[in-house]
């Protein structure tokens, strides 16, 4: 009963002792006003007039002060909100600055998270997908990751032990898809019947495939096919009534049974199947493998397997009782045919076991992860310089605001009440600012999007929407930001004098604060190393384009065929290439046309193969990496590639003819060190028809698939000789204006095949390039976003400074002083600031560029133009920044600033 009673008495006496001492400020308030109206001329009577009105608000504010220390926290909350707002009205410039600075920093941050977040983070929406695994092939020497045989994906499905279902699948295939609306190139799918059942997967319409359709013993499907949602609504104008319609791929008839749900990408990430028929029905209208030998032992390692784990068994568990298995699942597989490094070559292929939950994208994945993670790192840097900046800029804006922290102290005010205050106000500025951030960050990740799959032959995309891991991150970004920034001028604030504040009001002749000089310094260091590393990533880029990649790519065109239904059937390449390549070089304004496997300048087997001189005995794992390419007649002359020695291929190396061969000057001084490379003869990889190549040629060495690859190293097979040519083919154009009718002209009358998309290799080269420039344009635009706020918190503090300083300019203006030293004076304050913060940055920065090293090429992580160039941008920056300040010092009005004060 006591204790209530006493601490209630307490409060009282602690209350009456407050008043007695807000009362005492309020007069000493009344005799400084009083005292500051006579010195501005005004007579003792209107003075004090002035000075009692004053002080009827401030005993309205006292009032309010003492009914607010009895106000719940929300109330004090929404009070803080409305007083922030008001404040924020009044001071726009500010709030535009700190807002825009706070959207790019939370906004870019939430952007690179949310492209990691699809990527690397989120896993795939089907069921329970953390027990899903992935189970693969790894052929020698490559980190490219296959699937199984069709005849080993049997055997494994009936020896396993550890998984409770396992999944076949061969996603994404491009082939021609018909239907009575349209015919199309679009993806096809092919599935076991467990396929969508084990995902989860309900139908958007009709039924989903089910073991029924796909016999695996038989190998006889029911050929029926799903339709991708997407496709359904693009070619069908999403009509449900198209279930129990036909649609061909490549000529062979299906039935439309069912609609997949909308943005269904089964096992990958970014492209959505439009068609999804039985794994068994895909000898029935792919080139390979047929179906007389798909059960047989053989070396196309193309069924993707995926399996669930069963409960409790976890991956390495599964990974170590699969390893127990494989070598006796290869022994039993292996091809009768296969022998010496052939042979050797299957048994060494290594088993791969991996996490599925995430999705199955190696290339996008592998391409992207990594240069993300690092300009992510650079955003984290843009954020902590956002939060200095802010800092900086609210401790300026509190000390213009430290009489009115007096008064409120005076006035009943705590110390934390005021803290609050200032964290209120940081808050709310963060909150809008980060709901600005996600705006921006949608609208940016998808260009980001659409940038890295323009290239696709089909629609793709990355599923970048804000989920609750995105909103999460960037809530707990803004309110550490808002924390952060707030957290200097509020400790400011809360240790403030009332007394002094009132007595002394915004006079001061002091230098910049020191935590504000801290600050902007800390600023500057941190644009240094953000600089630096920028600086380092596009300087990569130019060194990249650099390269001489030994060949020519203005005016060259890349034209991609496709078959058409049937159409290579029947077809004798020997004599059907000649012909098109004789019709595309009678094209108004061609100079020169050949075929290429592969097309220049984008994705060739850079390194792949191995390459041997073929007097030598065979030796798995032995001679030189070398990219491989197969290429007819007129393709050295097309694309520029200098011959040495010897001759180009000809129309008469054909499939019947002598199998020969065109290496690179690196290659045959590597392979033949002793004497002449002609007539000598080369073993590539270990396919039986490569093992004796004759070499008729020496060309110049170029890089024509990978301008980052420093392997010279190459091999050119007559495309003729090639068994795989028809597949993965593409027209090589030489000629200024070749259009893209033209070459239908020339090619889609055969009837073999029609001509898709046509391209100018110097824009597929620039393609190639798309990691390196995406990283580039992002590190650039953040090293930009650096110097800004470096800019505009060494503006800050130094007008800060000068308006603090008026008084003091004003009185040395009036003795004499120079204009121009006071402008000097004030520069040397900022330069001073920047040069110790440029000092400290620049051993930063010395230390941080390794974390970058894995994506530079070509420079040096010291590399002296970026270390002297980083410096320099600052100090030029920082002299633009303190300038403006520096002229307003120097016209300052001697009698405006002393009367003002």
């Amino acid at each position: 009963m006591l204790r209530p009673l006493l601490s209630r008495i307490v409060a009282a006496c602690s209350g009456r002792r407050l008043d007695r001492r807000i009362d005492e400020e309020i007069e000493t308030h009344l005799a400084l006003a009083t005292d500051a109206g006579i010195r501005r001329g005004l007579t003792p009577e209107a003075a004090r007039t002035g000075a009692l009105r004053a002080l009827g608000g401030i005993t309205q504010t006292r009032e309010a002060h003492r009914d607010a220390r009895r106000l719940p926290f929300v109330e004090t909350v929404c009070q803080d909100v409305r007083y922030a707002i008001r404040g924020f009205r009044r001071t726009p410039i500010f709030t535009g600055i700190a807002l825009l600075t706070l959207m790019l920093a939370i906004g870019a941050n939430t952007a690179i998270f949310s492209l990691l977040n699809a990527l690397v983070f989120r896993d795939l929406p089907i069921r329970e997908p953390q027990s899903l695994v992935q189970v693969g092939s790894i052929a020698p020497g490559s980190t490219y990751e296959g699937g199984l045989t069709y005849a080993m994906f049997r055997e494994f499905e009936q020896r396993q032990q550890v998984f409770s279902s396992v999944i076949g699948w061969l996603s994404n295939g491009v082939f021609n898809i018909a239907s009575d609306n349209a015919a199309t190139r679009g993806t096809v799918s092919v599935v076991t019947g467990n396929f969508f059942s084990e995902l989860g997967v309900r139908p958007f319409a009709g039924r989903l495939l089910t073991p029924a359709d796909v016999n695996m013993a038989t190998l006889r499907p029911n050929m029926v096919a799903v339709l991708g949602h997407g496709f359904w609504r693009r070619h069908f104008g999403g009509d449900v009534r198209v279930i129990g319609q036909r649609v061909t791929v490549e000529g062979t008839v299906f039935t439309i049974v069912g609609i997949a749900p909308p943005a269904f990408t089964g096992l990958g990430l970014t492209t959505e199947a439009d068609v999804t028929v039985p794994l068994t029905a895909y000898t029935q209208f792919s080139l390979s493998p047929s179906a007389s030998t798909l059960n047989r032992p053989s070396g196309s390692f193309w069924v993707r397997t995926t399996g669930r784990l069963k409960p409790g068994v976890t991956i390495a568990q599964a990974g170590a009782a699969l390893a127990v298995m494989w070598p006796t699942l290869k022994a039993a597989n292996l091809p009768a045919e296969f022998a010496g490094a052939q042979r050797q070559r299957f048994l060494a292929t290594q088993l791969s076991v991996t996490s599925a939950a995430k999705g199955i994208e190696p290339g996008v994945r592998h391409k992207f992860e990594a240069p993300l993670f690092v300009v992510f790192g650079i955003a984290v840097l843009v954020v902590t310089l956002a939060c200095v900046n802010l800092a900086s800029l609210m401790l300026a804006r509190t000390a213009v605001r430290r009489h009115e922290m007096g008064i409120r102290l005076a006035l009943g005010a705590g110390r934390g009440r005021l803290a609050q205050q200032l964290l209120t106000e940081g808050l709310l500025l963060s909150s809008v600012g980060a709901g600005c951030g996600i705006g921006l960050a949608y609208w940016s990740t998808g260009a980001i999007v659409r940038s890295i799959f323009r290239d696709y032959l089909v629609p793709a995309t990355l599923n970048v929407r804000p989920d609750a891991r995105v909103i999460a991150f960037t809530s707990l970004v803004a309110v550490a930001v808002g924390v952060l920034f707030s957290l200097a001028p509020a400790s400011q604030a809360a240790a403030g004098n009332p007394s002094g504040e009132l007595r002394h009001g915004s006079r001061t002749s002091s230098r910049p604060h020191h935590t504000g000089q801290v600050l902007v310094a800390a600023q500057v260091a941190l644009s240094v190393v953000l600089v630096m590393s920028a600086g380092l990533l596009v300087r990569t880029l130019q060194q990249i384009r650099a390269v001489p990649s030994g060949m020519r790519a203005d005016d060259v065109t890349v034209a991609y065929p496709s078959p058409r239904p049937g159409g290579y059937e029947g077809v004798d390449n020997d004599s059907y290439y000649p012909t098109v390549i004789g019709r595309l070089n009678a094209v108004a304004g061609v100079r020169g046309a050949a075929v290429s496997v592969t097309k220049p300048g984008g994705g060739g087997i850079g390194g792949g193969e191995r390459v041997e001189n073929a007097a030598t005995p065979p030796e798995a794992g032995a001679g030189i990496g070398a990219v491989f390419a197969g290429v007819s007649p007129g393709f050295f002359d097309t694309v520029q590639i200098p011959l040495r020695s010897g001759r180009d291929f000809r129309w008469s190396d054909h499939s019947r003819a002598a199998r020969v061969a065109i290496v690179s000057q690196t290659l045959a001084r590597r392979l033949f060190p002793s004497g002449n490379a002609l007539g000598q003869r080369v073993r590539v990889g270990v396919a039986p028809w490569r093992q004796s190549l004759e070499v008729v040629g020496v060309a110049a060495d170029a890089r024509i698939y990978d301008l980052k690859d420093s392997n010279l190293s190459a091999v050119y097979v007559a495309a003729l000789q090639q068994p795989d040519s028809v597949n993965w083919k593409c027209f090589v154009i030489r000629g200024a204006g070749v259009s893209a009718e033209s070459v239908r002209a020339a090619v889609d009358p055969l009837g073999a095949e029609r001509i898709g998309r046509t391209e100018a290799l110097t824009y597929i080269m620039d393609r190639v390039l798309l990691q390196e420039r995406l990283t580039a344009m992002l590190a650039g635009f953040f090293g930009g976003l650096a110097l800004l706020l470096a800019a505009i918190g060494l503006y800050g503090l130094m007008s800060y400074a000068v308006a603090q300083r008026r008084r003091d300019i004003g009185i040395r203006l009036a003795l004499g002083a120079a204009p121009r030293r006071v402008t000097a004076e004030v520069l040397r304050d900022g330069l001073r600031i920047t040069l110790t913060g440029v000092g400290v940055g620049f051993a930063a920065a010395l230390a941080s560029v390794q974390l970058v090293k894995s994506l530079l090429f070509g420079v040096t992580p010291y590399d002296p133009l970026t270390a002297s160039i980083a410096p320099i941008a600052l100090v030029i920056v920082a002299t633009l920044a303190c300038l403006l300040p520096a002229l307003r010092a120097s016209r300052v009005d001697p009698i405006v600033a002393l009367r003002a004060d």
